[in-house]
């Protein structure tokens, strides 16, 4: 039974006068739109219709809506500026709060798994690091501990083969829409270098927002690994060659390492060896005549005079700092701050407040040695 059914069976609805409480409440809104000439009111409109998704296509609206507009999350300000709440962030919140609802009214949730034990353990011990961090008031992340939620949510939550293919679909089409538009602007913009997402006076972070599409190349992969068709593999390629290109003009190289390695695994874990290498090779004839000349006599070639952009330098700073503070950990989201205390020991000074570049390096500066063993 599902959970519409569920929730109305207990109250005896009657179908004629929900229908006619519908017809009325759409026919006054839609007055008071006309007459006030306030066309945001329609808006209001399609609450009971969102409503419904939620309950029955939680995973076209919200979450599917959600994974869509994963690419543009930095640019969807609900209040229009560079800061603060994002339409992402609203749509994560409903989307836990659906799948919530579903999971309990269906019998949906599943025992939780080692992977989502660990993750918690983790944020716990990185929320214990506010009694000794360097700047407590970086600890708390009501994002962090958001995404976390939303995580146990989903991970724990049922799925069927058809709601992941769903998902699938939204992340590859936001990847592709999202590529078209910067693709566009990089076109309609002369002596542009490296571009980015934007709409208005707001720009996406370029290297997060060419990072977020390696999850639409890889999916794009699977999608032509999978296809008997030869037209919709070509209609695939295709894609997966916007993709790419949108990655390449961003000139973001630690993502181009990604896209190699995504290829990589998928070629060692293929059946189709043959097929997927000339994909590949066609993929990449096409794209090599497109690609700008600067990504690699910039991009590429000043990488390794300037050590990665200065990035072997913050390492170095970074394992001075580790030395410091690999026990407990300098505290969670505070490597910036040790970073500071050490920052004139580097080869190449880069500033004081640095990010780490690293992953690994990042955690254990931050969560010290018992952090990082939960990490890994």
């Amino acid at each position: 039974m599902n959970t519409t059914a569920r929730i109305t069976k207990s109250i005896n609805f009657n179908r004629n006068i929900i229908c006619i409480v519908i017809v009325l409440f759409i026919a006054t809104i839609t007055g008071i739109a006309i007459a006030d000439e306030e066309w945001l009111y329609l808006g209001i409109i399609f609450i009971p219709i969102m409503i419904y998704l939620c309950i029955e296509r939680t995973f076209i609206f919200p979450f599917g809506l959600y994974a869509f507009l994963l690419p543009f999350d930095s640019i969807l300000s609900v209040l229009g500026s560079t800061q603060g709440a994002t339409l992402t962030k609203l749509l994560g919140i409903l989307t836990i709060l659906a799948l919530s609802i579903k999971g309990v009214f269906e019998n949906k949730f599943v025992k939780i798994d080692f992977a989502s034990i660990w993750w918690i353990l983790l944020l716990i011990y990185g929320g214990l690091t506010i009694f000794w961090a360097i700047k407590p008031e970086v600890v708390i992340s009501p994002t962090l501990i958001g995404l976390l939620i939303l995580y146990l949510v989903t991970s724990s939550y049922k799925i069927q083969k058809n709601e992941l293919e769903t998902i699938k679909w939204c992340i590859l089409g936001g990847g592709l829409i999202a590529s078209l538009l910067t693709i566009y602007r990089y076109s309609s913009i002369e002596d542009l270098h490296r571009v980015t997402l934007e709409f208005g006076s707001r720009t996406a972070d370029i290297g997060a927002f060419s990072f977020s599409l390696l999850l639409p190349v890889s999916i794009c992969v699977e999608k032509i690994l999978k296809q008997n068709s030869r037209f919709l593999k070509g209609l695939f390629c295709c894609v997966l060659c916007v993709i790419i290109y949108c990655t390449i003009i961003t000139g973001s190289r630690g993502t181009a390492l990604g896209v190699g390695i995504i290829f990589i695994v998928f070629i060692m874990s293929s059946k189709q060896r043959i097929t997927f290498g000339i994909v590949g090779i066609v993929i990449g004839i096409i794209l090599m005549s497109a690609i700008p000349d600067y990504y690699f006599t910039e991009r590429w070639g000043h990488a390794i005079e300037t050590g990665g952009a200065g990035r072997t330098s913050i390492w170095y700073v970074g394992l001075i700092c580790l030395k410091h503070h690999w026990l407990l950990g300098a505290g969670l989201g505070n490597f910036g701050n040790a970073y500071e205390e050490f920052a004139i020991y580097a080869p190449h000074f880069k500033g004081y407040h640095r990010a780490p570049h690293n992953i690994y390096l990042g955690c254990f500066v931050e969560l010290g040695i018992i952090g990082f063993s939960l990490f890994i």
